[in-house]
Formats: C-alpha cells, structure tokens, sequence
C-alpha cells in the first residue's frame, strides 16, 4: 500500500483519531478526520495524565519502555506547530502508606528496567499541613498531564485550517464509500464500535467508566501532580483536577452523585483544605478485557482498518501505536501480537 492510492480516512476525533491524524502529518501521509465535531465523552472526562507506571501495584505499564521513548517529542513536535503549549512532563509524587512501600520503592531504584522512570524521595512537598503524609513521596519522572480539552480542539482547529477536518458523521455505506478512493479507512470510533458489527463483529471490550471533577481551592497551593487515594493535578490559578473513579456499571455516561461523593472522600481522606466543584464530569473508557488494543484490518474488507481499545492510557500509548499502524499499513511491518485484533 501507498499513499498515491489515496488518503487515510480516519472516522473519530478522539484521542487515538486525532494522534493518527497527527503521525500521519508528521509523516506527509494524506489524510481526512471525519467527526460529527462533539468531543467523546471519554475524552472530556479525561484527566490527561500520562504515567509509566501502575503505581498501586508499583509495576511498569505496558510497553512503558517504547511508549516514552517518542512520547515528549512527538507532543512537543506538535506544540510547536499549533504555537500553544498543552503538554506538561512534570512528574507525578505518589504518597506513600507505610515504611514497607518507602522501602519497596527505595528497592526498585535498583532495577534497571525502573530506574529510568524513577526520581527522589521527599518527606514534605512545601504545602505542610494541607496533606496529610507521614511517610513521604517518591517521585515518578517522566509522567505528567496533557491539557486534554484544549489539545482536541487545537487539533481540530489545525485540521481544518489544513482542509482535512469533515464535521459529518460516516454511516456504514459512507465508509464504504470513502474506502474505494482512500489508502485505508481507519475506524477509531472508541466504544461506538459496538454497534457497528459489519466488519469487526462482537469486539472485546470492557468499559470502564470514570468521574473527574475539578475544584477551586485558594488554600491549597500546590504545585505537583500527587497520586495518593486519589490523584490530584495543578491546573493553575487556584483550580484542580480530581479524579479517578472506576466502575463497571451505570455506563449511561451521566455524572452520578454517589461517584462524585466517592470523590471527595478520597480526597478528604488525606487533604486538609476548603474547596468548591467548579466542574464534574463522566465519560466511559474503550477498554477491553485484557487491557490491550485492539487493531488491525477487517476481514470482510482489508481496506477498512481497527484503531481502539485503549482505556485510560490513549495520550501515552497512541503516539507510538499511530506510528507502528503507519509502518504496517505501508511498509508491511506485523503488528504485535499484544494489539493485533486478531489474537486469542
């Protein structure tokens, strides 16, 4: 396959569509993004935070190592281009819970597969009194946030100044259609593909849905990203990002009370200060049951291609995941085995 054939048509403008979109023009590949221009609910209720590690389980993410390589630059890369900055590498601070975790990671310093993504350990993060955190931090280097609204809708707005934006929405018979003039036709429709089953039938998906709210809190003045109970993200001027909950029910997208109690509960739970919801949101993550992607081509139509099923870790693994789609829709590179829709 080449690009002389035609363009990539990528159907969705969620994160994994517009990274797509975004290797396909730092690669000089055409392409169209088709969107009915309403951000995903998922993508809204994004929190941004892109981290190499599970910390709960103090364990590396998967392909932590080949996801961060790329990662600043291909962001970086793309900040330049839209003269507007949206990605924040600032490391995240887990708050430890005992001597035995303070020594655990203090161990893993050690392993060279961790050390890269490993920083300092600090008892006290300048906000003394606001959190409550008798063992202290460790630092997670490489992590950070993504300012994910604004990201979206820079793109887009880039897009459409390149004439590749098409604010319409594609029915079965349009991608079709759109397949007979283009290189390939990429769905990365997130969990709307459930209800397309022509190409890729009953996918494996296990959506997880997440709350977020965002507070005002003039008292707590805290300038890291810090992941205890919960995690809690700097945004500037007073204001936070919460989040995350996780559950597997109620996936009607609406912002449930009880989530948002769960919330705050988690956040009273180890920080002392007055605040106020300025914003909440809810939205369901794509995720699939062994918690890896899935892509790969139809088998009803080669030309018609899967990007999907990243869950909650699209910003940090679609940059490399774009690319490695890209090298084997043209270059005829295999697709790992972990993403390729195909595995059992």
């Amino acid at each position: 396959m080449t690009a002389d054939q035609g363009p990539i048509c990528i159907i969705g403008q969620g994160i994994a569509g517009t990274n797509l979109a975004w290797s396909c023009y730092l690669n000089d590949i055409p392409f169209r993004i088709f969107d009915d221009g309403h951000m995903s609910a998922s993508s809204k209720a994004a929190a941004g935070l892109f981290n190499p590690m599970i910390l709960k389980r103090r364990r590396l993410a998967w392909k932590a190592k080949e996801c961060f390589e790329p990662l600043a630059g291909f962001y970086h890369r793309i900040e330049g281009i839209i003269g507007q900055r949206f990605f924040y590498p600032s490391g995240i601070w887990r708050r430890m819970t005992s001597m035995e975790e303070v020594n655990d990671w203090q161990g893993l310093q050690e392993n060279m597969g961790f050390a890269p993504f490993l920083g300092r350990q600090a008892k006290d993060l300048g906000v003394s009194g606001r959190l409550d955190a008798p063992f202290g931090f460790q630092e997670v280097t490489q992590a950070g946030f993504v300012r994910t609204d604004e990201f979206m809708s820079l793109s887009r707005r880039h897009f459409e100044d390149q004439g590749a934006y098409h604010r319409e929405t594609v029915d079965e018979q349009g991608i079709e259609d759109l397949a007979e003039s283009a290189s390939a036709v990429v769905l990365a429709r997130g969990l709307a593909e459930q209800h397309h089953k022509t190409h890729f039938g009953a996918l494996p998906f296990s959506p997880a849905k997440g709350h977020t709210i965002e507070i005002y809190s003039p008292e707590l003045k805290l300038g890291h990203i810090i992941k205890g109970p919960c995690f809690i993200i700097p945004l500037g001027e007073d204001r936070y990002r919460i989040g995350s909950t996780y559950s597997w029910t109620g996936l009607d997208r609406g912002v449930e009370k009880s989530e948002v109690e769960k919330l705050e509960g988690m956040l009273r739970s180890f920080v002392d200060c007055s605040y106020e919801i300025s914003e909440e949101w809810a939205g369901v993550r794509p995720a699939t049951k062994d918690r890896r992607p899935l892509i790969g081509r139809s088998d009803v139509d080669k030309r018609i291609v899967l990007f999907n099923g990243f869950g909650s870790r699209a910003l940090m693994t679609t940059p490399v995941l774009s690319q490695h789609l890209l090298d084997h829709l043209f270059k005829g590179t295999e697709l790992w085995s972990e993403v390729d829709r195909h595995r059992t």
